[in-house]
């Protein structure tokens, strides 16, 4: 018996067994991605973070307990460039009204960066805590770090 067969089974229980019927990616910041480098080390693993203003996501690693699931759930980590964060918000607030924080604009910008357009895919947005004067900075099309 192993955690990962657990914790299938824990979600299939609950009724959400479809979720491994899905693709299921993170989005994380170039400047803090933990969860990339734990995935590519088979391991949780700790990594240098660099702040910048998407600070809602990337610490310095991720947590050991948290691993296992993650490791089953989650298909990667796809990793965004902070101008693709900052081009994200300006769609998310051009198309849809949505002013949203770096962090919460990240899965927008992994799927319009990262992911196939002809195929349908959900962005969780979450977050709208951004301070005015680097919201006004992003709007203007410049890249705030």
């Amino acid at each position: 018996f192993q955690a990962e067969d657990g914790i299938r089974d824990l979600v299939r229980s609950r009724g959400l067994g479809d979720v491994y019927k899905r693709q299921v990616y993170a989005a994380e910041v170039e400047t803090a991605a933990p969860l990339s480098a734990s995935f590519s080390s088979g391991a949780a693993t700790a990594i240098r973070r660099t702040p910048t203003f998407v600070d809602g996501i990337g610490g310095t690693s991720v947590l050991e307990d948290m691993w296992p699931l993650a490791r089953v759930l989650i298909e990667s980590s796809l990793i965004v460039s902070i101008s693709e964060v900052c081009d994200a918000i300006r769609t998310l607030v051009s198309k849809a009204h949505v002013i949203a924080e770096g962090a919460g604009a990240s899965s927008v910008a992994a799927a319009l960066h990262h992911l196939p357009s002809n195929q349908r895919t959900v962005a969780v947005v979450s977050g709208g805590n951004i301070d005015r004067s680097v919201l006004k900075q992003i709007l203007s099309g410049e890249t705030p770090r």
